[in-house]
C-alpha cells in the first residue's frame, strides 16, 4: 500500500512539473524572452562598463549599451546585404526547381534502373523493381518535404515579421531600464527567489562567465579568421560575393558534423 502510495505521489510530481515546464515554455517564456533578453544585454554592458571605464555610472552604462546594439545592428545589416534576400530568392525558387528539373531526372534515372531489372531473372527483376521503386519514392518524398518546408520556414518568418519588431522594441526599451536601474532589479530578485534557486543561478552564471563565454569568444575567433581567409581566396580567385560565401563556410566549418570542427 505504501509502495502505491509513493508510486502516485511520484507520478502526480513529474506530471505537474511537466505542466509547469509546459506552460512555461509555450505561454511564459514567449512574453518574457524580450526581457530576459534585454537583460542579457544590460548585463553585457555593465560587464564591459566595469572593465573598460571602471565606474559605476549610468551614463557610461548608458552609452556602452548603445554601442552594442550598433555593433548589432551593423552586423545584422552586413549579413543581410550579404545575400539574406539572395537566400530566400533561391528559397522560394526551390519547388520550381523541384518539379521541372529534379523530378523528372529522378523519373529518368528509375526508367534506366527498372530497364536494367528487365534483363534479369524473373524472381531477381520483381525483387528489384519494387526496391527501386520503393527508393525513387522515398527519395521523392523527402526532397519534395524539405522544399515545402523551406518555403513554409520563409513565409512564416515573413509572416511573423511585425510580432518580431514589437519584440524587438520591448527588448530595447527595457534593457535601458535594467541597465540604469541594474542594482535594485538584482536585490528584488534576490529577495524573492528561494535561497537553493539562488544557489543554482549562481552556479549557472560562474558557468558562463568562467567557461561558456571564453569557448565561445574561441569559436568566435576561429570563425573570424576563416572568414577573413576565405574571403580573401575567393575574392583573388573570383568568385562573387564572397563576403557571403566566407561567412557560410566558416558557420558551417565550425560545426561538428558538417565542418571539421
Amino acid at each position: 500500500m505504501e509502495k502505491r502510495k509513493e508510486f502516485i505521489f511520484n507520478a502526480l510530481y513529474v506530471m505537474v512539473i511537466c505542466a509547469i515546464i509546459y506552460v512555461v515554455m509555450n505561454y511564459l517564456l514567449p512574453v518574457l524572452f524580450p526581457f530576459i533578453l534585454g537583460f542579457f544585454f544590460a548585463y553585457l554592458a555593465i560587464r564591459i562598463c566595469n572593465k573598460a571605464y571602471q565606474v559605476q555610472d549610468k551614463f557610461y552604462r548608458g552609452i556602452t549599451l548603445a554601442g552594442i546594439y550598433l555593433v548589432v545592428i551593423l552586423g545584422l545589416v552586413l549579413i543581410v546585404s550579404m545575400g539574406v534576400t539572395k537566400l530566400a530568392d533561391f528559397i522560394r525558387t526551390l519547388p520550381g526547381f523541384y518539379k521541372n528539373t529534379l523530378e523528372p531526372y529522378m523519373s529518368s534515372l528509375e526508367s534506366s534502373l527498372l530497364g536494367l531489372g528487365d534483363s534479369l531473372p524473373e524472381n531477381l527483376s520483381v525483387f528489384f523493381s519494387n526496391l527501386t521503386d520503393g527508393i525513387f519514392e522515398g527519395l521523392k518524398s523527402i526532397l519534395s518535404n524539405v522544399t515545402s518546408g523551406l518555403v513554409n520556414i520563409t513565409t512564416s518568418m515573413i509572416t511573423s515579421a511585425p510580432e518580431l519588431l514589437v519584440s524587438i522594441v520591448v527588448m530595447f526599451v527595457s534593457s535601458f531600464y535594467m541597465v540604469l536601474d541594474y542594482e535594485n532589479i538584482t536585490r528584488w530578485f534576490v529577495a524573492v527567489m528561494p535561497e537553493k534557486a539562488m544557489s543554482v543561478l549562481y552556479d549557472i552564471k560562474d558557468f558562463c562567465e568562467n567557461i561558456l563565454l571564453k569557448i565561445l569568444g574561441s569559436y568566435i575567433t576561429i570563425m573570424g579568421l576563416t572568414a577573413v581567409e576565405l574571403f580573401i581566396g575567393l575574392s583573388l580567385i573570383g568568385i562573387s560575393n564572397s563576403g557571403m560565401w566566407a561567412v557560410i563556410i566558416s558557420i558551417l566549418d565550425i560545426l561538428p558534423v558538417l565542418g571539421v570542427g
